[in-house]
């Protein structure tokens, strides 16, 4: 797969934000970074993208966040999820130390890796690359 020009991350937490982009710029500087903070907003870009409105992205989505969790977004893609699979390589990041929710997102076609936060620099060049 060629280098990917946009990453989404719906993640609620600033200093997580922040890290991940300072980052993802000095793997790939020219790369697209969408920062959702709101997990509903993030959910409606997912879904435009399951539509083919956008293009192909890699999306980074946090478990534990108010409003809507990480699986309630994984949940509301799951009647789109052949069109996402399509345009979309989404990874879990998470706090979640809980052994549940490795084995959710290792069952999950939609998932394709989980990773502790705060994510290190080698995980971001691993998906990223």
């Amino acid at each position: 797969m060629p280098n990917p020009k946009t990453l989404i991350l719906i993640d609620d937490d600033p200093l997580c934000i922040k890290i991940i982009e300072v980052i993802c710029k000095s793997i790939l500087p020219d790369i697209n970074i969408l920062i959702f903070t709101d997990p509903k907003e993030g959910l409606a870009h997912l879904l435009r993208i399951a539509h083919g409105e956008l293009p192909h992205c890699i999306v980074l989505l946090d478990l534990n966040m108010p409003k809507l969790s990480g699986w309630d977004i994984l949940a509301a893609l799951e009647s789109k999820k052949e069109q996402f699979m399509q345009k979309c390589t989404l990874y879990i990041i998470s706090t979640s130390l809980e052994i549940n929710d490795r084995l959710l997102a290792a069952n999950n076609p939609m998932v394709s890796g989980f990773f502790e936060k705060t994510i290190t620099r080698l995980n971001l060049q691993h998906i990223l690359r």
